[in-house]
């Protein structure tokens, strides 16, 4: 794999693969690991001396598919449906509002950073469900 030039489909498959795997490290229950930690592990395990975007590979592409290197542009071309397009121009994964988030009522909280305040408040099976949720989203 090039990761220079990510297709969207690599991008996606590798998204995939990555958080399975932190939703598999999440069911163990680790204290003291979060999500940005298990991403981090993940890429220093599968793929070393590589500089990944954010540790993302969705953000990788996106950022590779923009026009111009401003960051707050990019997201527009993430290559997955987050479901928080409609709330915020960007950072799709942290910000915005979701169906799950508005039923428990934390309000401007991506699905990532949903993930991330469950794993700071030990609750490792919730986490778990939303890093599965996360691995499964909609391409766009």
């Amino acid at each position: 794999m090039d990761i220079n030039n990510l297709t969207k489909e690599q991008a996606i498959a590798e998204h995939r693969k990555m958080w399975n795997w932190i939703a598999d490290r999440l069911e163990e229950h680790h204290p003291g690991y979060d999500i940005y930690m298990y991403k981090e592990k993940y890429m220093e395990e599968n793929f070393p001396n590589i500089d990944i975007n954010s540790n993302c590979f969705c953000c990788h592409y996106a950022m590779q598919e923009s026009k111009d290197n401003n960051i707050s542009n990019f997201c527009i071309n993430c290559p997955l449906v987050w479901g928080t397009e409609a709330d915020t121009d960007d950072f799709f994964c942290e910000q915005g509002n979701y169906d799950i988030i508005e039923a428990l009522s934390l309000f401007n909280y991506g699905l990532w950073s949903y993930a991330q305040k469950l794993t700071e408040n030990h609750f490792y099976d919730e986490a778990a469900k939303v890093a599965r949720q996360i691995a499964n989203l909609s391409e766009r």
